[in-house]
Order: structure tokens, then C-alpha cells, then sequence
């Protein structure tokens, strides 16, 4: 992360793509959940990416998305590794951070002085952090539960679509042979008959040319004869 943010302080963050670079992407996602594109909505209007000794972050200027929230910030701890997010409208706070645990203790995220007005405005940000942690180790137990599940499902709706697949499959086949058979015969019919009346025809024509020679040789049978009797 300080070798990715450091480079990009004073830049924009939207034309640097910031908030779509995968080491920072995949731990917002997670931490915003629904909120993840509301955030980088009004994220992405910052002007630069700012850093307060230890924090990185990026603060909204103006909000194209008022209806949902007026203010949005960004900070990285370099000290903790903690990642937070927070989004204001109507005078209230929410705040999102990433859990870091010290001496069994879930530690508050820290703010640069110009989102720390923001962050006051959050309902309890201790209790609320709590609350994420539950929710995460509530999360971790749960998820090899959900898989589970889910590879039981998969395998009953295969056991009960590879039968189907496979008869269906057999009765197109059939299908397929009952369309067939009665074309080949049609074929194999015809052809023999055409084979029968080519037959036919060549037995003519020959029969034809032989006609003449036959009718030939009793006159050359009788010019001889005479001859010699002469």
C-alpha cells in the first residue's frame, strides 16, 4: 500500500484509477459492501490524494449523488494497516473500518484534521466498530457452513439433472434414428431401382445393336452361295 500511494500523493485520484486498483479494491468491497459505489461515486470528485504524516486519503469536494450521502472520505493508516471509509448526510456519520485487533481491542480508526469534524458526527464509532468485528467473526463462521451447503446443493441438482440429461439425450437419439431409417430405405429403394432400370436400358441398347448384325449375315449367306453356284 506505501509503495502504491505514496508515488500518487498531490494526483487525482479518479485519473490515477485509485479506487480500481485490485490491492485497494478488494479490501473496499468487502468493508462497503452495498456501499462500495456510492463511496467511490463521491470519492472519485476529490481533487488529489492528500497525506497527514501516517494517513493517506482522499476527501469528496462535492456530492453528484445528494439523495444518498453529502460527504464521503477515504484514509489509510500506514502505522495500523487500517483501511476506513466514511460517508455523511443530514449531520450523521457512517463510518467503515477494517478490524485491527491490539491487546485483544478493536482499535478506532484515526482521521486527518479535515474529516475528523465528519467523524465526530458518528453515533458511538467504538460500539459501531465492535459491531463490525462481531460481524466479521460471525462471518467466518458461518462461510465454511454456507460452502458446505452449497456443495450439497450442487450435488443433488446433479444427481437429479444427469438422469434427465442423459435420458433425453437416449430419446433424441431414437428420435433421431426414427427420422433416419426411413430415409435410408427411401435412398437404398431408390437406388437399387435406378440400378434395375439402368440395367434395363443397357440390355435394350444392346440388344439393339445386335439386331442389325444378325439380320446381316443370311444375306452375306446367300450372295455367296449364288456366287459359287455361278
Amino acid at each position: 500500500m506505501w509503495a502504491l500511494l505514496k508515488p500518487l500523493v498531490g494526483l487525482d485520484p479518479k485519473e490515477v484509477n485509485l479506487f480500481e486498483q485490485p490491492i485497494i479494491k478488494k479490501r473496499l468491497e468487502p468493508l462497503l459492501g452495498e456501499h462500495y459505489q456510492t463511496a467511490v461515486t463521491l470519492l472519485n470528485t476529490a481533487n488529489e490524494i492528500k497525506q497527514q504524516g501516517p494517513l493517506f486519503y482522499v476527501a469528496s469536494t462535492y456530492t453528484p449523488l445528494p439523495q444518498l450521502a453529502e460527504k464521503a472520505g477515504f484514509v489509510w493508516n500506514a502505522e495500523t494497516n487500517q483501511m476506513a471509509v466514511l460517508m455523511s448526510k443530514g449531520g450523521v456519520t457512517q463510518i467503515f473500518a477494517e478490524v485491527v485487533e491490539q491487546k485483544a481491542k478493536a482499535v478506532l480508526p484515526v482521521w486527518p484534521d479535515e474529516l475528523v469534524g465528519y467523524a465526530k458526527m458518528a453515533s458511538d464509532p467504538e460500539k459501531l466498530l465492535q459491531q463490525q468485528l462481531e460481524q466479521q467473526k460471525q462471518q467466518l463462521l458461518e462461510q465454511p457452513q454456507q460452502q458446505l451447503q452449497q456443495a450439497i446443493a450442487t450435488q443433488k441438482q446433479q444427481l437429479i439433472e444427469q438422469p434427465q440429461q442423459r435420458l433425453k439425450e437416449a430419446i433424441d437419439a431414437q428420435k433421431q434414428q426414427l427420422i433416419e431409417q426411413p430415409k435410408q430405405q427411401l435412398k437404398e429403394t431408390i437406388d437399387a431401382q435406378k440400378q434395375q432400370l439402368k440395367e434395363a436400358v443397357d440390355d435394350q441398347k444392346q440388344q439393339l445393336n445386335d439386331q442389325p448384325k444378325q439380320q446381316s449375315k443370311p444375306v452375306l449367306g446367300n450372295s455367296l452361295h449364288t456366287d459359287l453356284h455361278r
